[in-house]
C-alpha cells in the first residue's frame, strides 16, 4: 500500500495539471497576445474556407497518403482517356494569405491549381482533370518518392506532371513519417530499395526512411524494448497497464486535445523566435554542399522518369513576394539558376521562370512583415492565368504522343 499510494497522488496531480492546462490553453492565449502586441493581421486573413475535394486533392498533405491515392486511382480510373494533370508543390499551392485590402471571406476559396483545373475545363481541355499532391516544406526527395510510388501504379501515373521548384526548398531533406505507410506494398519498397543502393546524393535519405520504416510500431509488431528481449524487474505488467491507461484516457475528450496542446506550444515558440530573436523565414540563406546536391540530384531524376514513362514536365519557378530576398549572395542565385538551366538541357524543355510574376500588392502578411511564399485571393488568379496556358500546351503535346504511339505498335509505352 506504501508503495502505491505515491503513485496514484502522482497520477492525480498529473491529471490535474492537464486538465488545467487543456482548460486555460496558455499556449494559444499566448501566441495571440504576440501577435496583437507586435500588430499582426487578423487571423482571416489565414484563410481556412478552402474549397476540399478528395478526388483533386491529396487532404492529408503527406501525412496519410496512401488512402488519398486510392481515392484518385478510382477516379481516375473512371475515366482513363482523358488528360491527367499532377501538380506537385508545397503550401503555396493549398494556402492562401489574403493581401492587403482584400475582403473578409464569405465563401470557399481557390487555390491557383484549382483555379488551373477550372480554366481548363472551360477552355480547351474541357475533359482535363487536375489533381494537387502538395504539403507544407515539402522536399524533392520526398516528391521524388511520390513519383516513384506513381511509376509504380500506371492507374494514376500523370499525362503532365507539374513541379514547383522554390530555392528555400533545396533546404529542406527527408521524408516525413507519414509517407513512410506507402512502404506496405512490397513492390514500393523494393523500388526504394533500389534507389537506397544507387549511389545517388539522396540515397541515404531513402535508406534512412527504409530502417525508420523497419523499426516502426507497425511494422515490426511489438515495442523496441520488448523486441530486444530488455525487460526491467517489476516492469512485467507496465506495457499492458500503459495500454490500458491510454485506452482508458483516449476517451477523455480533454486529453484526445493534448496534440492541439502540442502544437499551440510550438507555435507559441516559433512565434517568439520572430517577435522577440528576430529570426523569421524570410531571412536570406546561403544553400550548398549536400542540400543542394541532393535536391537537385532528385529533380534530375524526376525529369528522367518523366522522359523514360513519356510524361510532359512542366517546371517552374515559383514566385516569391518582391519584398522578400531569399538569397543572401550573387552566388546563392547563380547556384540556382545553373541548376535549371541544367534541367533544361536534360529534358528539352524550357523551365518558366515565374520568381517576379506577382507583384507585392498581391501578396499576404504573415506575423509582422511580408508572407514570403503565400499569395492572396488576386495573387492565386493571377498566378492561375499564368500557368494555365503552358499546362494546355502540355496536354496537347501528351495527345499528340498518345496518337503517335497508338499508330506504331513497336513504340514501348
Amino acid at each position: 500500500m506504501k508503495t502505491v499510494l505515491p503513485v496514484i497522488v502522482v497520477l492525480a496531480l498529473s491529471l490535474s495539471l492537464l486538465a488545467c492546462l487543456f482548460a486555460a490553453r496558455p499556449f494559444a492565449k499566448g501566441s495571440a497576445a504576440l501577435d496583437y502586441l507586435f500588430g499582426a493581421p487578423p487571423e482571416w486573413t489565414q484563410v481556412s474556407s478552402l474549397a476540399i475535394d478528395p478526388e483533386t486533392q491529396e487532404l492529408s498533405q503527406g501525412e496519410k497518403p496512401l488512402r488519398s491515392f486510392r481515392i484518385l486511382a478510382r477516379a481516375w480510373s473512371r475515366e482513363p482517356d482523358r488528360g491527367h494533370v499532377l501538380i506537385i508543390g508545397n503550401s503555396q499551392t493549398l494556402a492562401m494569405s489574403l493581401a492587403p485590402g482584400e475582403a473578409k471571406p464569405t465563401s470557399l476559396e481557390y487555390t491557383w491549381p484549382d483555379l488551373v483545373a477550372q480554366d481548363l475545363r472551360a477552355g480547351p481541355y474541357p475533359q482535363a482533370l487536375c489533381y494537387r499532391l502538395a504539403a507544407p516544406g515539402m522536399s524533392y526527395a520526398e516528391a521524388l518518392w511520390y513519383v516513384e510510388y506513381l511509376d509504380l501504379h500506371r492507374e494514376i501515373r500523370p499525362d503532365v506532371l507539374v513541379l514547383q521548384l522554390n530555392y528555400q526548398s533545396f533546404w529542406n531533406g527527408g521524408i516525413r513519417p507519414g509517407m513512410l505507410e506507402l512502404l506496405q506494398e512490397p513492390a514500393f519498397r523494393a523500388a526504394i530499395h533500389k534507389e537506397s543502393e544507387s549511389q545517388a546524393p539522396y540515397d541515404e535519405t531513402f535508406a534512412q526512411a527504409l530502417r525508420d520504416f523497419a523499426s516502426s510500431p507497425e511494422q515490426a509488431g511489438e515495442d523496441s524494448k520488448a523486441k530486444s528481449g530488455v525487460r526491467l524487474a517489476g516492469m512485467a505488467l507496465a506495457p499492458g497497464f500503459e495500454k490500458d491507461a491510454r485506452a482508458l484516457l483516449d476517451r477523455i475528450p480533454a486529453f484526445q486535445a493534448r496534440h492541439e496542446e502540442k502544437g499551440a506550444l510550438i507555435e507559441l515558440l516559433y512565434r517568439a523566435r520572430i517577435y522577440l530573436l528576430r529570426l523569421k523565414p524570410t531571412t536570406a540563406r546561403t544553400i550548398d554542399g549536400t542540400r543542394f546536391q541532393q535536391a537537385r540530384a532528385c529533380l534530375l531524376r524526376i525529369l528522367s522518369f518523366c522522359q523514360d514513362r513519356n510524361i510532359q514536365p512542366v517546371f517552374f519557378s515559383a514566385p516569391v513576394n518582391p519584398l522578400v530576398h531569399l538569397y543572401r549572395t550573387n552566388a546563392d542565385r547563380e547556384r540556382f539558376d545553373a541548376c535549371l538551366r541544367e534541367m533544361e538541357t536534360q529534358s528539352g524543355t524550357r523551365i518558366l521562370r515565374l520568381e517576379d510574376a506577382i507583384p507585392a500588392r498581391l501578396w499576404g502578411r504573415q506575423f509582422d512583415g511580408p508572407d514570403p511564399l503565400h499569395m492572396g485571393r488576386q495573387g492565386h488568379a493571377r498566378f492561375a492565368e499564368l500557368m494555365a496556358p503552358p499546362i494546355a500546351e502540355a496536354l496537347r503535346r501528351s495527345a499528340a504522343r498518345r496518337q503517335e504511339r497508338q499508330r506504331d505498335p513497336h513504340v514501348v509505352q
